[in-house]
């Protein structure tokens, strides 16, 4: 295959675009190859995988924390449900099921998610 600006054999493709790329057109960052034409956003795509990774790598720490305020609030609501006789605020009692509901079916989807981290 040859480049896509000279006739000579590519080396590789440019990240950005997927044009063939001989040696004189391509610029190499390390995680990636990219014409000069778009080198910064190869650059900035290298960035956002980074950025991904750094999220991924938080995300049980996160989902734990997350799963925890759910059933937090779902006691909360519960407590102030039952702990009054308005009928009104069964919305509360019921509000506080959902959200423990909510609470387990997390921790489980959770479970299932990052079982091999």
């Amino acid at each position: 295959m040859n480049c896509f600006n000279h006739d000579k054999e590519a080396v590789g493709f440019c990240k950005h675009c997927y044009k063939a790329l001989c040696r004189d057109c391509l610029v190499d960052l390390g995680d990636g190859l990219a014409c000069k034409e778009h080198e910064n956003e190869v650059k900035e795509l290298n960035k956002l995988v980074s950025k991904n990774i750094k999220i991924h790598s938080n995300m049980p720490k996160n989902t734990s924390f997350t799963n925890l305020f759910y059933l937090f609030l779902g006691i909360v609501f519960i407590w102030f449900g039952y702990s009054t006789s308005d009928k009104i605020l069964n919305l509360a009692f019921i509000m506080g099921i959902g959200f423990i509901v909510f609470s387990i079916n997390l921790f489980f989807r959770t479970k299932v998610l990052f079982k091999d981290e």
